[in-house]
């Protein structure tokens, strides 16, 4: 599997995350992956409503945090 050194990676930062209270406790990476890949697959031609929603994704992600409209 090609991405398999990338989500290795990916594990390894989120996890720090996490640890650091910087990720919002129960949330999975591969729930992050599967959000991702879903607003990619949805917006693959609005640029814009991409960021949008990427912002509106992480911001839930992050404690404390609200979303702010762009």
């Amino acid at each position: 599997e090609a991405s398999r050194p990338l989500r290795e990676a990916a594990a390894v930062l989120f996890d720090r995350d996490g640890e650091s209270g910087a990720v919002r406790p129960g949330t999975a990476l591969g729930d992050v992956l599967r959000l991702e890949g879903g607003i990619a697959t949805v917006t693959e031609r609005d640029p814009e409503a991409a960021d949008r929603l990427l912002s509106l994704a992480a911001a839930g992600m992050i404690p404390g945090a609200a979303a702010a409209p762009r």
